[in-house]
């Protein structure tokens, strides 16, 4: 054990407090400008006893808040973190799932593929996903899918990768804020959409979707959203110029009449939606500043494109 005297008090350091495999330079305890500006200055081990020498350690819920943050900047380093934290394991394994994908690992959010996220629903012990937040599914789907989001009462963001053949339950979604699906799905939102509004989903505000060619009959129909007073954004995302000349080219009054609907153009929905997840800065967000701005009359209401450019 190293042990470093500041005018004050003694730092106890050990590999038993920062976790095994843990290098510790006991020259960076103090740094040199802080030595110098405070005196600190080694301790030999027979003074270990003196009355200035106390174990100092963080506070549990710094110490906490300082995990935390690395934990989200870095979820795929959370298990290397659980095992350093000796104090605070369960509350960082809860951050572990708070955020998962079945669909491509970009290596910004844990990965598990379908038969893996099934196998855990088989267990009737685990709670592994009762934290869960953010979730982007490709491969589950019906009965599957419904367990996972039944043992997810905690999502807030759900990402829909591929078609439906049903819409999927929300029951018991209490929490879910942002929904993204495919265009070809929205028949199904629309059906499901005045129910989760009024019941199951009393928090769901933000709507996406996506998909190669839009179905524009379905967007147009102002009911189906005027239904819905509280969406808050209606994003329309497309991949390709196409999909954006599809749009231009329709009449239809919706997009720029309901300051709520907005089109971005995102060449990588996965990777931007995974990348928001742990730093909150996506075509979500961006979607929240323009409708803001159309509100305020800084831009104008019939600016319904996001001027947004991404990372990728």
């Amino acid at each position: 054990m190293q042990y470093v005297q500041c005018s004050r008090r003694c730092i106890s350091i050990s590999e038993d407090r920062i976790g095994p495999g843990i290098e510790f330079n006991r020259r960076d305890t103090c740094h040199s400008a802080f030595v110098n500006s405070v005196g600190c200055r080694p301790v030999h081990p027979r003074s270990i006893h003196s009355v200035h020498c106390r174990p100092m350690f963080f506070p549990r819920e710094l110490e906490f808040q300082i995990f935390e943050k690395a934990a989200l900047s870095s979820p795929k380093d959370i298990p290397r973190f659980v095992l350093v934290a000796r104090r605070l394991p369960r509350r960082l394994q809860a951050l572990l799932y708070h955020a998962l994908t079945d669909a491509v690992d970009l290596g910004r959010i844990p990965f598990m593929n379908a038969q893996k996220i099934s196998d855990i629903l088989d267990d009737p012990s685990s709670n592994a996903f009762a934290h869960i937040q953010n979730v982007m599914l490709s491969d589950l789907h019906g009965d599957a899918l419904d367990r996972l989001l039944l043992a997810s009462p905690a999502l807030r963001n759900i990402f829909l990768c591929t078609m439906v053949s049903e819409p999927p339950t929300l029951a018991r979604l209490m929490h879910l804020r942002q929904l993204h699906c495919r265009w070809l799905d929205l028949p199904y939102v629309r059906r499901m959409l005045p129910d989760a509004l009024s019941q199951t989903c009393p928090a769901l505000t933000h709507l996406a979707m996506n998909d190669d060619l839009p179905i524009t009959q379905h967007l147009a129909d102002e009911h189906v959203w005027n239904a819905a007073p509280t969406l808050q954004a209606i994003v329309l995302l497309w991949a390709r110029q196409a999909v954006f000349d599809a749009l231009l080219g329709e009449d239809i009054a919706i997009l720029e009449s309901d300051v709520r609907v907005v089109g971005i153009f995102v060449p990588n929905f996965g990777m931007d939606w995974q990348r928001g997840c742990p730093t909150e800065q996506s075509f979500w967000t961006a979607a929240d500043s323009w409708i803001a701005r159309r509100r305020s009359g800084d831009l104008h209401e019939k600016a319904w494109v996001v001027d947004y450019a991404t990372e990728d």
